[in-house]
């Protein structure tokens, strides 16, 4: 088991896994070089990629459909009649974040709608609350009232900064997170988010893995579980669950 201190680091650490004696590579942090994923294949070893791309053909790779997501977003927000979209993102060339923000601009765009893109340095706590003080510093009838996030943890930053200055959630504006962390199911917070189909995913690779091993080659069946579709980058993606609370409007009954 390798820990990469950031992304960065990847690279060099497939380099090193490369020089043991090993079956083949899982990768769940960061970006597989094309160079780096030939090397590893060439070798005989299986390489798979967890919610993110293998980039190349012969690397098994499954995720969650993040521009899905993003859409999804954006369809529960017009769905409101919401009428000024915001996404807050973490750093541009974070795949996952920068997947969802495509969906969710896409969306709107098809809907006459063009969202702002609020860019953090980090994906935390800390800089959902700076991006509430942005928000707030705002003249009343410029602030969104649709904000997607595509992370928790930079929303139930965004919902800390608002609790001081009178600004409701969902009647001012509507909020929707992404992964499901725990803690936003919490009273505090009872956020809207997306849950990641992380059993599907990991049991996807574990399949792989044991077609491998048992076949010896790299050329294994897809996994059982259908995903959502396969996309042009030979991704396998899965389509992620809504799970809707308090932070946006309830449904109004039929």
């Amino acid at each position: 088991l390798f820990y990469a201190e950031s992304d960065a680091e990847v690279d060099r650490l497939l380099a090193e896994t490369i020089r043991w004696r090993t079956r083949g590579v899982v990768v769940t942090a960061g970006v597989v070089p094309p160079a780096r994923a030939d090397a590893i294949l060439s070798r005989g070893q299986f390489l798979a990629a967890l919610n993110r791309p293998g980039n190349h053909p012969g690397a098994y790779s499954i995720a969650t459909d993040n521009p899905r997501g993003g859409r999804q977003a954006a369809a529960v927000l017009l769905g409101e009649g919401r009428q000024r979209f915001l996404t807050l993102a973490g750093p541009k060339g974070v795949w996952a974040s920068d997947r969802r923000v495509e969906g969710y601009v896409t969306a709107l765009a098809e809907a006459g709608q063009e969202p702002q893109i609020w860019h953090a340095d980090t994906m935390t706590i800390e800089a959902g609350k700076a991006c509430a003080a942005r928000l707030l510093a705002l003249p009343m009838a410029a602030r969104p009232d649709a904000v997607f996030s595509t992370n928790d943890a930079i929303a139930l930053g965004f919902i800390d900064g608002l609790r001081s200055s009178g600004a409701r959630i969902p009647d001012d504006l509507s909020l929707i997170g992404f992964d499901n962390l725990p803690s936003s199911a919490w009273t505090p917070y009872c956020l809207t988010t997306f849950e990641q189909p992380l059993d599907a995913m990991v049991l996807g690779v574990l399949e792989h893995i044991h077609g491998h091993h048992t076949s010896g080659t790299a050329e294994v069946p897809p996994p059982s579980p259908s995903p959502h579709r396969l996309g042009a980058d030979g991704v396998l993606y899965c389509a992620p669950k809504l799970v809707l609370r308090d932070t946006t409007r309830r449904p109004e009954p039929a």
